[in-house]
């Protein structure tokens, strides 16, 4: 009996349309596969506007009513134009064929050649867009236009990182809080700061990835894989500065929140960016199967406590340990990956580590601690309790249940938390630098909360 073939979906004209001219080459694997998503091939067919940022022209530019209907139709011609461009250049791709065929040698360069075509044509559009927008706002409109801006950057630059900690937000986290007007207060300057700060990061990575990506383009057409690595390592150094201006903010506006606030904010944060090192243990598991126990006897619930205090602090000194190995080499994950798609294509062997070595080392000693405490643990249970902890683990691991340990949610707050405070902290009126809480781009922005550089919006 044959094994069904697994259907592989390729949304990306250009991959899709790589993959298949490449293989009738016979090419086994797409050049592009050693850099990937860095050579930008995924943004450049995606809109720079969509229909449903209509909310955000409306919320910090504070559009008139006769206004909206034509920022709308704006928006509409845009997504419309966009759509007709991406075909075109998909028809053009088609159309190169027979051309690839005919010099296969020569096959990336052919293909990259309508991509770079509608890559311009896409960035007048943009321009062309902002401009005629802008052609209807009134001068205390342009005013805002700056706040704009920055929302429309962290909106959709923010979610693009690539390496752990880059996409943190620190806005979602501290809007999900229940900050009371003097924790607000206290936080704002700070908070305004890294604001600025964060949109000139942003837009320098941004301006970086243009730059390079085209460097990387242009190496994968010359096969010269040096200067694509080059351009992926100038590209990583632009990704670690965000990073490196999320963790300053991250301790400039602890510093001034009370300390049990802090604690959370931090824990949050650091959750959300960092899940490979804070999601839940196997030793976080097991405790929380032993105190579902109702046989434990006295004496074992005093080992077990002193056992997770131990656990508690070994804990914590391996999530910082990591964390500061992510801080400062966790830039090399995307020339790592690189690397391992170059042997692949190669047909060299890929078992090559998928980390720096300053993080699988620490990862190491992370798992042996973990295994020290899960057998102190056990060894505290008699044979009838250890099969239980066992079974109802294994429960928790491969079924349904999923939940986090008291301990992790106690600490970071949770994502629920956020959801749960969301209305809360929109009544109370949060600072005017601290978007919705969004866990998507897609869910449309409602009146009545608070927006970066733009106040409270009445309802």
């Amino acid at each position: 009996m044959k094994t069904p073939k697994k259907t592989i979906i390729i949304r990306n004209p250009f991959a899709a349309f790589m993959v298949t001219m490449l293989t009738c080459l016979g090419v086994t694997a797409p050049a592009s596969a050693q850099f990937g998503a860095q050579a930008g091939f995924n943004e450049v067919f995606q809109p720079d506007y969509y229909r449903r940022d209509m909310q955000l022209f409306m919320d910090y530019l504070k559009l008139e009513p006769w206004q909206k209907p034509i920022v709308e139709m704006m928006l509409e011609d845009y997504q419309i134009s966009f759509d007709a461009g991406t075909e075109a250049c998909r028809d053009d791709m088609q159309n190169l064929k027979e051309e690839m065929m005919a010099n296969p040698a020569n096959a990336m360069e052919i293909a990259l050649r309508p991509i770079q075509e509608w890559e311009q044509e896409k960035a007048v559009m943009k321009l062309e867009l902002i401009e005629n927008i802008r052609t209807q706002l009134s001068p205390l409109q342009m005013e805002r236009w700056p706040s704009l801006d920055r929302a429309m950057r962290r909106e959709k630059d923010l979610p693009k990182g690539q390496i752990p900690g880059e996409s943190m937000n620190i806005f979602v986290v501290l809007h999900g809080m229940q900050l009371s007007q003097a924790d607000i207060q206290a936080i704002d300057p700070e908070l305004l700061e890294y604001e600025v700060r964060l949109d000139r990061a942003l837009e320098d990575r941004s301006k970086t990835l243009k730059q390079h990506q085209k460097r990387i383009q242009d190496a994968m057409a010359q096969k010269n894989i040096e200067v694509g690595m080059n351009a992926l390592r100038k590209i990583s150094e632009s990704r670690a500065t965000v990073c490196a201006m999320h963790f300053e903010a991250l301790e400039g506006i602890s510093r001034n929140l009370p300390p049990e606030k802090a604690e959370i904010f931090k824990m949050t944060v650091l959750k959300n960016g960092f899940p490979e090192i804070y999601q839940e243990t196997i030793v976080d598991k097991i405790l929380k199967n032993i105190r579902r126990d109702d046989s434990l006897e006295p004496e074992q619930i005093t080992q077990i406590d002193l056992i997770e205090s131990r656990y508690l602090v070994s804990l914590e000194q391996s999530n910082l340990g990591l964390l500061e190995a992510y801080k400062a080499d966790g830039k090399q994950i995307p020339i790592i990956e690189a690397n391992r798609a170059i042997a692949r294509r190669n047909k060299e062997s890929t078992r090559m580590a998928r980390l720096p070595d300053s993080i699988l080392a620490l990862t190491r000693e992370r798992e042996e601690m973990l295994e020290r405490y899960r057998q102190e643990l056990l060894n505290v249970l008699t044979t009838n309790q250890q099969n239980s902890v066992r079974t109802k683990t294994q429960i928790d691991r491969f079924g349904s249940s999923r939940s986090a340990s008291p301990r992790s949610n106690s600490a970071s707050g949770g994502a629920n938390t956020k959801k749960k405070n969301r209305g809360a902290n929109q009544e109370k009126g949060m600072s005017p630098h601290i978007p919705e809480d969004k866990t998507t781009s897609e869910v449309p922005l409602k009146e009545g909360r608070s927006i970066p550089g733009g106040g409270i919006i009445p309802k």
